[in-house]
């Protein structure tokens, strides 16, 4: 049986999406079914070299960054699926597979995640180990370990 390429089956995206979400996600459907449009829209834009797959995979790192059905409003959603394309260009792209061990690319993802918390809380570090669920020396050593790298 053929089935063509995902980039080649954009329509099908909405229906990927629902049924992704009801499948993993259910407590996320209204807010799913509400930003689809918008979800669609976004996932449309990328070239899906990894088919459903990578879909599956863009859709997951969405649904842990949302955390909770009371955080996702469609902006949020919108942001946090750009930002799971990106990730997972970084992830797939093999300039970044060749030049940067696995390693390397999990650890700029923490840090830039760890920014983030601080950005949110003002630089608050105590609030912001407390979100990431690590302790304020675990997240000093892994801010002065990164800003060594750099």
């Amino acid at each position: 049986m053929f089935l063509p390429a995902l980039r080649k089956r954009l329509d099908d995206i909405d229906d990927l999406v629902t049924s992704y979400t009801e499948r993993n996600y259910p407590h996320f459907l209204n807010e799913i079914t509400e930003s689809l449009d918008q979800i669609v829209q976004t996932l449309s834009t990328h070239s899906w070299h990894g088919n459903i797959r990578e879909l599956e995979n863009t859709l997951e790192r969405m649904f842990a960054y949302l955390e909770n059905p009371e955080k996702a409003t469609k902006l949020e959603i919108v942001k946090q699926i750009t930002e799971a394309i990106k990730e997972n260009n970084i992830l797939l792209s093999n300039e970044g597979l060749n030049s940067d061990p696995l390693h390397h690319v999990i650890k700029e993802m923490e840090y830039k995640q760890i920014k983030e918390v601080l950005a949110e809380t003002n630089g608050n570090k105590q609030e912001a180990a407390k979100i990431l669920g690590m302790s304020r020396s675990t997240l000093w050593r892994k801010l002065q370990k990164s800003e060594q790298q750099k």
